[in-house]
C-alpha cells in the first residue's frame, strides 16, 4: 500500500490526477492510475473492515490502539482522493461516508500514544476541512456541508 499511497502523494502536486498521469507518463515507471486506484481501494477496505470488527464482530478491540494508525492513515489517503478537481459531489459524498465511519472507528479508541482516539479524529476532520476549503472552495455545496456536520 505504501507505494500506491506515494502515487496518491504525488497526484496531489498537480491541478488533477489527470495532469499528474499526463506529467508521469513521461516517465512511465510506474502506472499512475493503477497505483491511485489500488490505494484509495485499499484504504476503503481498512476503514471498512475496523469499522465492522469494531461495531460488530470484535467490539472489544476498541481498547487496543494499534490500528489507529491504519486507520489514520487510509482517512487521510481518501481525502487526498476528494481533492482532485475532477471529483463530483457524488463521489465526495460516498467517499466523506467512509471517512467518517473510519473517523467514528478512531473516536472509540481508548488510547493512541499520549492521546485519545476522540482528539485524533478531531485533528482529522479539522485538516480535512482546512484543504478542502483551501483548495476547493467551490466544491462544498449544500448538501455536503449538511450531509456532513464536520465541514461547517
Amino acid at each position: 500500500m505504501l507505494m500506491h499511497r506515494p502515487a496518491s502523494v504525488f497526484a496531489t502536486f498537480y491541478t488533477s490526477k489527470a495532469a499528474a498521469r499526463k506529467a508521469h507518463q513521461c516517465a512511465n515507471s510506474m502506472d499512475m492510475c493503477q497505483s491511485i486506484d489500488i490505494s484509495i481501494m485499499s484504504a476503503k477496505r481498512i476503514v471498512e473492515l475496523a469499522h465492522d470488527v469494531y461495531f460488530h464482530r470484535y467490539p472489544q478491540l476498541k481498547f487496543d490502539g494499534s490500528l489507529a494508525t491504519f486507520l489514520v492513515s487510509a482517512c487521510v489517503t481518501l481525502l487526498y482522493d476528494v481533492l482532485d478537481p475532477e471529483t463530483t459531489s457524488q463521489y465526495a459524498k460516498q467517499t466523506f461516508h467512509i471517512v467518517e465511519q473510519g473517523i467514528k472507528c478512531i473516536d472509540h479508541i481508548q488510547h493512541i500514544g499520549p492521546t485519545t482516539g476522540k482528539a485524533v479524529s478531531l485533528d482529522i476532520m479539522k485538516a480535512a476541512k482546512d484543504a478542502l476549503l483551501s483548495t476547493r472552495s467551490d466544491f462544498l455545496d449544500e448538501s455536503l456541508v449538511g450531509d456532513f456536520h464536520w465541514l461547517h
